[in-house]
């Protein structure tokens, strides 16, 4: 819908503050702001779960990709401080 409407930005809103690497382990590492191709990689590698942060990711991808725009991922704690530079920002 988001590209539907030409959104400026996709905001992506869920239980955590970031994507991360790792999640939940010892190693676990912030995304803090990351290009498509990056996560891309991230994606292939096998971060991200099904049915929890992968739908989110491959969305970020698909509108980043085919928009050029911008996409955040972060909790809805911090809808408030978009233009802070919270979340996980994807771009081209």
């Amino acid at each position: 819908m988001a590209e539907d409407i030409n959104a400026d930005e996709l905001v992506i809103l869920t239980t955590v503050d970031n994507a991360y690497l790792n999640y939940r382990k010892e190693d676990q590492q912030t995304i803090v702001k990351v290009t498509v191709d990056q996560l891309k990689q991230y994606l292939n590698e096998g971060h991200f779960v099904e049915g929890s942060m992968k739908p989110k990711i491959e969305a970020a991808i698909e509108f980043t990709e085919k928009t050029g725009n911008s996409t955040i991922i972060t909790s809805l704690k911090n809808a408030a401080k978009l233009n802070d530079g919270v979340g996980t920002i994807v771009y081209n």
